[in-house]
């Protein structure tokens, strides 16, 4: 992804490796403000520039672009990155053990509960990361076939 044509979707309607990078930066440190600082998520917006909601996910059908990350570049969505993992670096090195054990209620959007420790924490951020690394990779295989055919 060298430049903002790589960050734009295949089709309408379809996530950008851009917004894909946009919810990573977002995810890692929301979740980590919630659940082992015991704090408001947002109060983390100022590490990246943008609030939670700001990466435009997900698509509807047939949608274009969010204005906000529309025609950005790699070196945008690579700065976004940095400073969200630098935050939680930096975070990172005082969690403890008891951390990893204590449960945070969070009341979701349909009003049920759920108990979530740092150790789901963890475990969610490793596996967020992992699937949208995925689909970063398959975007890039997409674009590369497209742009190769005769």
């Amino acid at each position: 992804i060298a430049n903002s044509r790589n960050t734009r979707p295949m089709s309408p309607g379809m996530n950008t490796s851009g917004w894909l990078f946009a919810t990573l930066a977002i995810v890692e440190p929301w979740w980590r403000k919630l659940i082992v600082e015991k704090a408001d998520p947002a109060s983390v917006e100022p590490v990246r520039g943008f609030g939670d909601d700001d990466d435009g996910m997900p698509i509807k059908p047939g949608a274009k672009p969010i204005a906000l990350l529309d025609g950005k570049d790699f070196a945008f969505y690579r700065s976004l990155n940095e400073k969200a993992r630098a935050y939680v670096r930096e975070k990172m090195a005082s969690m403890t053990d008891a951390d990893l054990d204590a449960e945070t209620i969070r009341t979701r959007p349909d009003g049920t509960s759920v108990a979530i420790t740092g150790r789901w924490y963890l475990y969610h951020v490793l596996e967020h990361f992992s699937g949208h690394y995925g689909q970063i990779l398959l975007l890039r295989h997409l674009y590369r076939d497209a742009t190769t055919r005769g």
